[in-house]
């Protein structure tokens, strides 16, 4: 493989290499290509083999960052050859994205409570606040269908925050009915629990909202 390519930095880590030429073909590896294997492992990256008639630029560069994802998602680190299949998955996948953003200005996310019960009384102790997306045309989806791309994408803060924000408010509902030692358990992601300001955050909550502290409970997910 030549070792001399256009090199160009993207930010956020990621630095995308154009060779003019690969001299062997994708079953041969040679000794220095062993070594940038080796010191790919712990920083995923995607190939794009160029072929005969490759449609444009843009084109070569989507294909290789759906390798970089095939690897990524694959965690083993490494590298990966671009394949149709990973097209179609990236595809998917930036379609996802561009739904979760329009659900996000469209307050599409709702709570499901599931009441807490003492095993020892029977009597409904708290609830737990399940996130769940509104999708109009899919229904309601569980997070294991859009949480790793609104974490992917960031869009997990602004979602969890609001989703914290509304069981606070349902809590404090109850609470005004007659129901003041209900708590409220609200599942966190671990991307959420890196926000330098979550704290300040669920204390800016509580406080609006006036709850007791001690009765909302954070579960990372």
């Amino acid at each position: 493989m030549r070792t001399s390519g256009l090199r160009r930095f993207l930010g956020g880590g990621l630095l995308r290499v154009l060779f003019e030429t690969v001299s062997r073909r994708r079953g041969e590896v040679g000794e220095g290509e062993a070594r940038q294997k080796e010191d790919a492992r712990s920083d995923p990256g995607g190939l794009r083999e160029e072929i005969p008639r490759a449609p444009t630029a843009e084109d070569l560069l989507r294909a290789a960052d759906a390798a970089m994802y095939s690897t990524k998602d694959s965690a083993r680190g490494g590298f990966s050859f671009f394949s149709q299949a990973m097209n179609a998955k990236a595809t998917r996948r930036v379609a996802l994205q561009a739904e979760l953003v329009r659900a996000v200005e469209r307050d599409e996310f709702i709570l499901h409570y599931q009441p807490q019960v003492s095993a020892s009384s029977g009597a409904v102790v708290g609830c737990e606040a399940l996130l769940r997306w509104q999708h109009p045309t899919r229904g309601v989806l569980g997070p294991g269908e859009f949480l790793a791309e609104a974490e992917a994408t960031g869009l997990i803060g602004e979602i969890g925050a609001n989703s914290l924000r509304r069981a606070a408010r349902q809590l404090a509902a109850w609470h005004a009915l007659g129901f003041s030692e209900l708590s409220m358990s609200v599942n966190v992601s671990a991307r959420q629990f890196d926000d330098p300001y979550l704290v300040t955050m669920v204390q800016n909550i509580i406080e609006d909202v006036g709850i007791p502290a001690s009765l909302l409970e954070l579960e990372i997910t």
